[in-house]
């Protein structure tokens, strides 16, 4: 199966980052958490654990024996099942954080997240479809990528953000 090396990998890096912002949470010197760092944990939570999931699809199927043209198809198609109830449920709760809290996160900076989420979806649509390119291992390691890269700009805005009082 191709990219498997590439697919645990990203599974470890998932389980150690969702690992470590436990860690950062209940160590945190800033006292009680707010509902935007709750948010922010959340984000990192989901995305971590998704990524981690969902790298092990592909395997699975291998496993049981699907041929790896729709191996990649069904691989996408887990991947969407798992990713439409996060993008669609996100950005509510992000803007139900911010109205609680009182502090805002721009839009400029959260524009490159959700589009490239959306993007993501895309991507996979695309696999399952198999428009315009066959399905393969690249578009479905390149969408559990933005997950971890998503989840790591949450972890960063947990443990650098200090609010200013």
């Amino acid at each position: 199966m191709q990219a498997s090396d590439e697919l645990l990998t990203i599974a470890e890096l998932a389980i150690g980052l969702a690992g470590f912002s436990g860690v950062v949470v209940a160590f945190s010197d800033r006292g009680q958490i707010t509902g935007l760092d709750w948010w922010r944990f959340a984000a990192l939570l989901t995305m971590s654990v998704a990524a981690a999931v969902v790298a092990f699809v592909p395997s699975i199927l291998n496993l049981v024996g699907v041929a790896e043209d729709q191996l990649w198809r069904l691989a996408s198609l887990a991947f969407l099942v798992v990713g439409i109830p996060i993008a669609a449920v996100f950005p509510r709760r992000l803007i139900r954080a911010n109205l609680e809290t009182g502090v805002g996160i721009p839009r400029k900076a959260l524009a490159p997240v959700f589009l490239s989420a959306l993007l993501n979806l895309v991507i996979q649509v695309c696999n399952v479809l198999g428009w315009p390119w066959s399905p393969h291992a690249g578009p479905f390691v390149i969408g559990l990528l933005i997950w971890l890269v998503i989840a790591a700009s949450a972890f960063g805005l947990l443990v650098l953000h200090r609010p200013t009082h």
